[in-house]
């Protein structure tokens, strides 16, 4: 019971230092290591007003893993916010909802395939192809042609319905590429020197936290 209320002191203290961090990250677009330093400083003394006059060994390691978890936690949601940004600009790509151009794309690769095993005509716009093809000037015009018949031909409560459909599963697929996107950027954003920072945190949460005390 005392080892997690010292480890919740130093999660507070850590998450101040870890709102620093959090907050060079977003405006100057830039990660300073050694604030990763001052986290583990805070942690640890966050510990030693949770311990008051508790010292030892246990106090250290309750220091050293708010300070690591904090500095983890601080350096994905850098990420995290770029990443949230950047993928909040392309929603509005992604969300096909009463866009009736790219519901009628959807359809012309059916029209596409259907004609290729009927033998008719395929006249492709110079260099482009079925895996290329998006929008009304990729398709062949008797492929776009067909595909906009069918799709008028659908009832307008149905084609509010596929709209809606195609929107959830785009809006799917963008959290998806998100998350990937932002588990490939924290592995890559570790460097030599995070190893003399992370260590330098861990050591000085420790000291602080244990009262100076190796016992």
């Amino acid at each position: 019971m005392d080892f997690m209320k010292w480890f919740f002191g130093g999660i507070i203290g850590a998450a101040i230092g870890g709102a620093v961090w959090i907050a060079v990250g977003y405006f100057l677009e830039a990660e300073v290591g050694y604030i990763a330093w001052g986290i583990g400083l805070l942690a640890g003394m966050g510990v030693r007003i949770a311990a008051g006059n508790n010292q030892g060994v246990m106090c250290g390691i309750a220091g050293v893993l708010s300070a690591v978890g904090a500095i983890l936690l601080s350096k994905y949601l850098v990420i995290a916010i770029y990443v949230n940004a950047a993928m909040a600009e392309t929603s509005g790509a992604l969300d096909t909802s009463g866009d009736s151009d790219r519901m009628i794309s959807g359809i012309a690769y059916d029209v596409v395939e259907e004609f290729q095993e009927e033998g008719k005509p395929l006249v492709w716009p110079a260099g482009m192809t079925i895996d290329e093809a998006y929008g009304q000037d990729d398709f062949p015009a008797n492929v776009w042609a067909e595909a906009g018949k069918r799709w008028a031909e659908i009832p307008e409560d149905e084609k509010k319905a596929q709209a809606e459909t195609h929107a959830a599963l785009m809006r799917q697929f963008n959290e998806t590429m998100a998350d990937s996107i932002k588990a490939e950027a924290f592995k890559d954003s570790f460097n030599p020197f995070d190893l003399l920072w992370f260590g330098l945190a861990a050591f000085t949460a420790f000291k602080v936290g244990s009262g100076g005390s190796d016992d």
